[in-house]
């Protein structure tokens, strides 16, 4: 717990170490690069694993959730970009490259990942034909600013808009012009200093 420091969980895997972790724009599951060349999917308030995602064949390296919440990119020692289905545990895709890949982030509209090659490649690579669900984001409350509304941020457009507390859990057209991203509003706020 962030605020008390109190342990929330323990994760017993049994795949040996993490390299690397993510949370879910939702914050519900933590997806884990086990060195058991498995992605694991864990609910991130009980511990308990969701889903084993088997299919690299080196250790994983690192992982990013695309901003819908709904695909998963992995990428491994194994020369591979990896996309997977979150819900079903389906592999979307399976895309070779030229060396050890490292590090990958989807841009704030989920339609394109970059991932870096050990060395000085970068890949962007373009999701086409490829649905995007509303992108989640999360409000967030000033405490020290007199106007206590409710804000949130465009990950696309980078502009805040205030937003009413029953608009929490529901969607959203982001308003700024040229822009229209749609949004998914968490259920749950943050409360910033």
């Amino acid at each position: 717990d962030a605020h008390t420091g109190a342990q929330i969980a323990v994760l017993a895997l049994h795949a040996g170490w993490v390299r690397f972790g993510n949370f879910s724009p939702d914050s519900h599951s933590l997806a884990l690069c086990c060195s058991d060349k498995t992605l694991r999917l864990v609910d991130a308030h009980t511990g308990v694993e969701i889903a084993a995602l088997k299919g690299h064949t080196d250790n994983i390296t690192s992982c990013a959730f695309s901003p819908d919440g709904h695909s998963l990119a992995s990428t491994s020692a194994d020369k591979t970009i990896r996309l997977w289905n979150v819900h079903t545990g389906v592999l979307l895709g399976n895309y070779p490259c030229l060396g050890l890949v490292f590090y990958c982030k989807f841009n704030a509209q989920g339609t394109r990942l970059v991932a870096r090659e050990y060395g000085s490649t970068l890949y962007i690579m373009g999701w086409s034909g490829m649905e995007v669900n509303p992108i989640i984001a999360t409000a967030y409350l000033h405490k020290k600013m007199w106007n206590k509304a409710l804000t949130i941020r465009c990950p696309a457009c980078q502009e805040d808009h205030a937003i009413k507390h029953k608009q929490l859990g529901s969607e959203m057209i982001c308003p700024t012009p040229g822009c229209g991203l749609r949004l998914k509003i968490n259920p749950f706020t943050i409360e910033m200093d």
